[in-house]
């Protein structure tokens, strides 16, 4: 049995936007079909007042509907409606923004590593080139 690939980051499950325990309660529910908030807590291990939060917020971008008697039920979303959703709030492009800063920063600190291990070893090298010379 293949294991559920998993979806790629979105800017809709950016903290300012719904945030991850809202793409994590809405996994659930497409998982799991129509199912309890205590239920989805209990999958989770999300605090109950967290589900019910991320419920609130799915259910006002059209990501979650109540079922009756207690019950939710996930509705299915593809790429520009999340895209929409992240526009709404703010937060399209921000991993991709994101991705590329780290991208640069972690160019920055391997040059900079780069060039403290050649400074390290040019004094270690002139060192001893010295010690050989006044000991001849």
């Amino acid at each position: 049995m293949t294991q559920p690939k998993m979806p790629m980051p979105h800017d809709a499950w950016n903290r300012k936007a719904l945030g991850k325990s809202g793409e994590e309660v809405w996994l659930t529910l497409l998982i799991k079909g129509e199912t309890t908030a205590v239920s989805i807590a209990q999958l989770t291990g999300r605090n109950i007042r967290t589900v019910q939060r991320a419920l609130k917020r799915l259910t006002a971008n059209g990501l979650a509907m109540p079922a009756g008697n207690g019950y939710w039920q996930g509705e299915p979303a593809d790429d520009d409606y999340l895209d929409q959703i992240a526009e709404e709030y703010g937060t399209l492009g921000e991993t991709d923004r994101k991705r590329k800063q780290h991208q640069r920063e972690r160019a920055i600190r391997a040059a900079d590593l780069i060039y403290r291990t050649k400074r390290a070893w040019g004094r270690a090298h002139n060192y001893r080139a010295a010690l050989i010379s006044t000991n001849c």
